[in-house]
């Protein structure tokens, strides 16, 4: 039960936005969120915005003139359809509504039946997934996982700077070759940038070293407060760190010459913005990024309608330290401060192999982030493999295939380019 309730917390640790506060902050955005009139016909942009367990929260544009609208829903399979049960009363011009007493971990459809005015008829229908409780999303995603006695040894907060946190663990398996050229991942931890461990993702951690791959995850100056750490600062530790690890791996005989950075969420970001911006700050050339759930870009349109566009500009000034109105974002005046920290504006030609995954139903990283990474992935001709989770959230833990394929993907990518290469042997 330790086990557990552990994991349960560090769940909460790793999203960027307590799910307790998700509830209330998604109605308040959908009744601040202006909406435009819809076209003359039925209404075709019914849309997920938000999901429990048991409850499904919908948006639209609002009807014309409507005299009554209400939902129907049935399990996908089904032939019937059935009155869905809202949470409060649908007034005609409504824009979102909150569809409850569902089943956990359920695939339904949804359409909306307008009556009167120049939208009456049915809209769009959309096929959604209930969410599922967090133990068992956390087993789902991985987070259970252990290792065997006898796997590896593991080197707790050795030292990359002055400051308390420069901190890093080190997972060394027990097959880890001292004969061969090989490769080491190093690992940033989720947490919104303002909390989070470098123990958060041991399992995954202990995964990489099972396979015969040393690890190592670090800690760096958070965010927020008076000496709250910016996106330079995380940077430069990162740099640190690597120059570090390497240094600690040769000392300990391991000839490590290449590197892969992994991480998730604020951990994926920060990852995937050092490899595409400073990799040649590397004292290790980056071979291979590992970006799970990282936020790419912080243009307001990446987040809609997860984030009000106030948010945003929030992160952006944490994150670099520096003021940014919503105004100075939407007219370009803060367009190179989002560019500094944006992961999918830095791509190029020479960017490394990437494995990225996201959940479609990702409440917390808007889709865009996603969308905008992939493409330029794909532009700039980067060997990389992009996963989306069908029915999964930020913990990318509602579709076990997904994440048996996941873990495929970046082993082969580890196989590809961090695989032990023999040490040619010397006539002499």
């Amino acid at each position: 039960m330790k086990k557990k309730a552990s994991i349960i917390m560090l769940m909460l640790v790793l999203l960027v936005i307590p799910f307790g506060q998700i509830a209330s902050a998604s109605e308040s955005m959908l009744e601040n969120t202006p909406t435009v009139a819809a076209a003359t016909g039925p209404i075709t942009d019914l849309t997920y915005f938000s999901r429990s367990e048991t409850d499904m929260t919908l948006r639209w544009t609002p009807a014309q003139g409507a005299l009554m609208i209400y939902f129907e829903q049935r399990q996908v399979g089904s032939s019937s359809w059935v009155r869905s049960n809202t949470k409060d009363w649908l007034w005609p011009n409504a824009t979102y509504t909150i569809i409850t007493g569902l089943t956990a971990n359920t695939l339904y459809e949804f359409r909306m039946v307008v009556l009167g005015g120049p939208n009456a008829g049915i809209s769009n229908t959309v096929t959604l997934k209930t969410d599922i409780n967090l133990i068992l999303k956390s087993i789902t995603a991985g987070n259970f996982f252990d290792w065997n006695p006898g796997d590896g040894t593991i080197y707790s907060d050795l030292t990359y700077g002055p400051k308390a946190s420069n901190k890093y663990d080190l997972y060394i398996p027990t097959n880890a070759s001292k004969t061969d050229d090989i490769g080491v991942i190093l690992n940033l931890h989720g947490g919104s940038w303002t909390s989070g461990d470098k123990a958060d993702d041991a399992p995954h951690l202990k995964r990489y070293a099972q396979n015969g791959y040393i690890t190592a995850s670090m800690n760096y100056t958070l965010a927020g407060g008076t000496n709250g750490g910016t996106i330079a600062m995380m940077m430069d530790e990162i740099e640190a760190c690597i120059a570090a690890l390497k240094q600690e791996l040769l000392n300990r005989g391991y000839n490590v010459t290449r590197l892969a950075l992994a991480g998730y969420s604020a951990g994926g970001h920060l990852a995937s913005l050092f490899a595409y911006s400073r990799t040649e700050d590397s004292a290790l050339p980056i071979k291979l990024v590992i970006d799970s759930a990282g936020p790419a870009d912080f243009n307001i349109d990446s987040w809609y309608p997860l984030m009000p566009d106030f948010v945003v500009a929030g992160y952006v000034s944490m994150l670099t330290g520096q003021t940014v109105t919503v105004n100075q974002m939407l007219n370009g005046e803060a367009a190179e401060l989002i560019k500094s920290i944006s992961p999918a504006q830095q791509v190029t030609s020479n960017s490394p192999p990437t494995v990225v995954a996201y959940g479609a139903y990702d409440q917390l990283v808007g889709q865009g982030n996603y969308q905008k990474l992939v493409a330029a992935l794909q532009q700039a001709g980067v060997d990389f493999e992009s996963i989306l989770y069908p029915y999964s959230d930020h913990v990318l833990g509602n579709d076990p295939d997904k994440v048996l394929e996941h873990q495929n993907t970046v082993l082969y990518y580890l196989n590809t380019y961090l695989a032990p290469i023999p040490t040619p042997i010397s006539n002499f």
